[in-house]
């Protein structure tokens, strides 16, 4: 799963950066939605963000963003996300691993929500 996405100013951390808090929510966002694009009516939470910082990203910049799905269909499983800056460096990345959510809503009221 690919997303294209410029952050707005009042994600700022330090003066002109994303706070790295909004990059940890944004890689933890894109793994678990590259889950559900596999497995749509499973809904999975995170139990271990590992983020790698390496450089500030800098607000209102295009960013693309990536998220990839691991392939097993069990009760867990690993996801990654990274985002690369306008130059196609990557400032920040994360692996994950997700679990079944607990108490899980039936697939037919999911279905219903759309």
């Amino acid at each position: 799963m690919t997303v294209d996405f410029a952050s707005p100013e009042h994600y700022q951390g330090y003066p002109v950066v994303l706070h790295d808090g909004i990059a940890a929510l944004i890689l933890d966002e894109m793994a678990n939605r590259a889950h559900m694009g596999i497995f749509p009516l499973h809904l999975m939470v995170t139990v271990k963000l590992d983020v790698n910082y390496r450089k500030n990203i800098p607000l209102g910049k295009p960013l693309k963003i990536i998220g990839k799905a691991g392939k097993d269909r069990d009760s867990r499983d690993k996801g990654w996300s990274d985002i690369y800056n306008q130059e196609g460096e990557l400032p920040t990345e994360a692996n994950v691993l997700v679990v079944d959510m607990p108490n899980s809503p039936d697939p037919s009221e999911l279905q219903e929500l759309g």
